[in-house]
């Protein structure tokens, strides 16, 4: 079936399921969500089951319908994206996408336009669209993929039905994971920064520079509590000699938020399943006693130093690593 190969997402899966048993197909959906959740992913799929040769609401992956969706080379598929080295869809785009619907659907029983991201189309263009969408072209199906539909004009909202994508669980992000590496800390880590986003987690785990950065950002956590202060001077030059820059040190204070709670979770009689790194349960234990008042005040002024590396332009990293590190020297 077509939603077979789609991390999460039940309510949409559900939703669409009975679309196909109803035969109730909107003309033109806002699939909403954050970056990475899988909307593309699930809008292709969804384009087979609709054009499927085996039948309406099937999506084989096998049929040649499907397999040019896949490839993008199906003459009633339209995937719109901005051009190589662009983050805008432009004007130009949008009347060729007008002109091209315009003409008779060539073979399928409906026709597929997914705009992907809609967030990016110019104001220009979404002008343009915008009579499209009130005139829909017969038998056309509009998928309009949006990470903000706060920004998106309710004259667009008010004709599109809104469709919900969650972020993706922990549990999903590891199993999508797996197969880029064995190494569970790494894991664990790409995960926790990605924030349910399975694209960024992917692109850090392919990312050497990064996945050598997570795991010496570990084996400092462990190491931080005999450090003295020629040793966290020694450290804050190292990182300068790198050079690091801010998203360097969101990306270190990031991980260690992660440990630190998991330490206070430990603290706290919680069990493995529920930290973020299960596998350094074993190390946690094994470093010198902290309270939860500690730990909470750690956990906070990370957290602090994370939202200030935020601001744009982001504020001097290595001002909030030196100080932070430095009052934790000797804390017992």
């Amino acid at each position: 079936m077509w939603y077979e190969n789609i991390i999460g997402q039940e309510q949409a899966i559900e939703h669409f399921q009975r679309v196909f048993k109803n035969n109730r197909l909107n003309h033109a959906y806002i699939f909403q969500g954050g970056e990475g959740v899988g909307k593309k992913e699930f809008s292709i799929y969804l384009s087979q089951a609709i054009l499927c040769d085996q039948g309406f609401g099937l999506g084989c992956g096998k049929c040649s319908s499907c397999l040019r969706v896949k490839n993008q080379t199906h003459p009633d598929f339209i995937l719109l994206e901005p051009l190589e080295q662009r983050k805008t869809i432009s004007i130009e785009q949008i009347r060729s996408l007008i002109s091209r619907l315009s003409r008779r659907i060539h073979q399928g029983r409906k026709r597929l336009v997914i705009i992907n991201p809609f967030d990016a189309v110019t104001d220009q263009g979404v002008n343009a669209f915008l009579k499209t969408l009130e005139e829909p072209p017969e038998d056309t199906v509009f998928i309009l993929i949006s990470s903000n539909p706060v920004a998106i004009r309710a004259t667009i909202l008010s004709r599109c039905q809104l469709i919900h994508f969650r972020a993706l669980t922990k549990k999903e992000m590891k199993a999508f994971l797996l197969e880029e590496t064995a190494d569970l800390n790494l894991l664990n880590s790409a995960i926790a920064l990605a924030a349910g986003n399975k694209e960024q987690a992917l692109s850090f785990l392919r990312d050497q520079e990064m996945r050598k950065n997570i795991s010496a950002i570990i084996d400092w956590f462990f190491q931080e509590e005999n450090w003295n202060l020629e040793d966290r001077g020694n450290w804050i030059d190292a990182r300068e000699k790198d050079n690091w820059n801010w998203e360097d040190y969101q990306v270190f204070w990031q991980i260690w938020s992660s440990m630190y709670r998991d330490r206070l979770l430990i603290e706290l009689g919680s069990q493995s399943d529920q930290l973020n790194y299960p596998d350094l349960r074993g190390r946690y234990e094994a470093m010198k006693a902290k309270s939860i008042l500690q730990l909470n005040r750690r956990i906070q002024e990370i957290q602090k130093a994370i939202g200030l590396l935020s601001v744009r332009p982001p504020r001097n990293p290595i001002v909030f690593a030196e100080a932070i590190l430095m009052n934790w020297n000797g804390e017992s």
